[in-house]
């Protein structure tokens, strides 16, 4: 057998693999994307037959328009930041990966993370707009990322600090 065919026999095998870690991703709650996997015919083809990755998770993202202005963690108004409706978190089974809350102006931004999940409070809340009162979640400040929308440009969730621990 060549190298050719060998690799052929080990990339058939780890279809399997790939689908196993597929299947445990999405009983775990996420929402799963897998690739195709082609074979090259001859080993002189095999660069056309790159694959673009085995999977991916897509993970949701929430966003929110606030009527407030912030410069920064220092300038923001409170000393929390509401994160969503208690009963909407609650009842999904798709919790978002993060939620991004954008100023007035949309010039800055604060990210909460999932990750900071164990440092929410639940808080009773007045929703002047539509005249009723419901539970939210807040999380202090001090988790919260704080960006200037300008410097998120190549920014990537993955990446920002402290992220690691939800991955």
């Amino acid at each position: 057998m060549n190298n050719h065919q060998e690799f052929l026999k080990y990339l058939e095998k780890s279809k399997d693999a790939v689908w196993a870690v597929a299947r445990w991703l999405g009983e775990h709650g996420h929402t799963v994307q897998v690739n195709p996997t082609f074979a090259a015919p001859t080993v002189g083809v095999r660069d056309l037959y790159r694959d673009n990755g085995d999977l991916f998770v897509s993970l949701r993202v929430e966003v929110k328009e606030r009527t407030l202005s912030w410069t920064s963690k220092e300038d923001f108004p409170y000393p929390t930041i509401f994160v969503c409706k208690k009963k909407a978190y609650d009842e999904t089974v798709d919790k978002p990966f993060c939620w991004v809350c954008l100023d007035s102006d949309r010039s800055h931004a604060a990210i909460i993370y999932h990750a900071t999940k164990e440092h929410w409070k639940v808080r009773e809340v007045y929703d002047s707009r539509f005249k009723h009162t419901y539970q939210a979640y807040e999380c202090p400040k001090q988790f919260v990322h704080f960006y200037p929308v300008s410097k998120l440009r190549g920014f990537t969730l993955y990446h920002a600090p402290g992220i690691q621990e939800e991955l």
